[in-house]
C-alpha cells in the first residue's frame, strides 16, 4: 500500500504540473505604456514614436514603416483588446518588457506588439509591430481534428498511446517482487527519452534527442498559442516489461536434500 501511495502520489503532481496555467508579468502600469504606444501610433505622432526608439533600431525607412502600420488599423475604437503575449527579462539593471495586444474591430483583427527596454531608469523602444490578422488568435489556434497533416494524427495517438503504456508498466512494476530496489526503475519507467514535437496548428514538427519527459507525452499551449503535442521513446517501461522475469525475486526456497536412508 505505501508504494501504491507513492505512485497516486507521483501521478498527482504530474497532472498538477501539466494544468499548470500561463502567469501574467505586466504591471498596470507596463501595460498602459504599451498601449500609449499603440495609441499614439493609431493617432500618426511618428516623432514621438521615434524619439523614443532605441538607435539599434532606427532605420532610414523608419517613418514609412510607421506608416504603413498605421494604416493597417481600421477607423474607430476596437470593440474589444486582449494581452495575448507577456514577455519579461531582467538582467543586472536591464528590464525587457515585451507586450502584444490582439484588437478586434466590426469583422477585422489587429495584432500589435512593443518591446521596451528600460536601462539605469531610461526606457526606449527596442521593438515595434503591428499588422491585420486573418481572424482572431483564438480561432486560428484552437484545437480541431479536421484537415491535419499526418504527422499531427500520428504525434497525437502516440501521446495517448505512451502514457497508457507506461502506467501499464507502472502497475505492473508495483505489483512485481524484484531482487534489488524497485525504486529505479520506478523512474525509468516514469520518464520517456527524446520528444517529437509538433505545432497541432501549423503543422511544424522538430525532434529533440537529449531530453526527458514524465510520462512519455506532453501537451501545452500558451495564452491563445498553437497547442504544442510532444511524444517521447517509453524506453525504460520497454526495458522493464522485457526484463521482468529476470528481475523478479527468487521466492520458492531451495528445495531440502533427501534424508539419509536408516540403515
Amino acid at each position: 500500500m505505501k508504494l501504491q501511495s507513492r505512485l497516486a502520489a507521483l501521478l498527482l503532481l504530474a497532472l498538477a504540473l501539466a494544468g499548470c496555467g500561463p502567469v501574467k508579468f505586466a504591471t498596470p502600469q507596463e501595460e498602459a505604456t504599451a498601449q500609449g504606444w499603440i495609441a499614439r501610433l493609431r493617432a500618426r505622432d511618428f516623432d514621438a514614436i521615434s524619439d523614443a526608439m532605441d538607435p539599434s533600431i532606427k532605420a532610414g525607412e523608419l517613418r514609412a514603416t510607421l506608416e504603413k502600420m498605421a494604416d493597417a488599423f481600421p477607423p474607430g475604437a476596437p470593440t474589444s483588446t486582449k494581452l495575448v503575449g507577456d514577455n519579461h527579462v531582467t538582467s543586472n539593471d536591464t528590464r525587457m518588457v515585451n507586450l502584444t495586444y490582439e484588437y478586434e474591430f466590426p469583422g477585422q483583427w489587429m495584432l500589435a506588439n512593443v518591446a521596451i527596454r528600460s536601462r539605469a531608469g531610461v526606457d526606449s523602444i527596442v521593438g515595434f509591430s503591428a499588422y491585420r490578422m486573418p481572424g482572431s488568435l483564438e480561432e486560428r489556434n484552437r484545437f480541431a481534428l479536421a484537415d491535419k497533416p499526418a504527422i499531427c494524427y500520428l504525434v497525437l495517438a502516440l501521446a495517448i498511446g505512451v502514457p497508457a503504456f507506461t502506467i501499464f508498466a507502472l502497475v505492473v512494476c508495483a505489483r512485481t517482487k524484484l531482487r534489488g530496489r524497485k525504486w529505479p526503475w520506478i523512474i525509468a519507467i516514469l520518464l520517456g527519452v527524446g520528444r517529437l514535437s509538433v505545432d497541432w496548428a501549423s503543422g511544424q514538427w522538430g525532434f529533440q534527442p537529449l531530453i526527458v519527459q514524465l510520462l512519455g507525452a506532453g501537451a501545452v499551449a500558451a495564452p491563445f498559442g498553437p497547442w504544442i503535442l510532444s511524444v517521447s521513446l517509453p524506453l525504460g517501461a520497454l526495458v522493464f516489461l522485457v526484463r521482468r522475469e529476470s528481475l523478479k525475486s527468487a521466492d520458492v526456497p531451495p528445495l531440502l536434500e533427501p534424508a539419509a536412508a536408516v540403515e
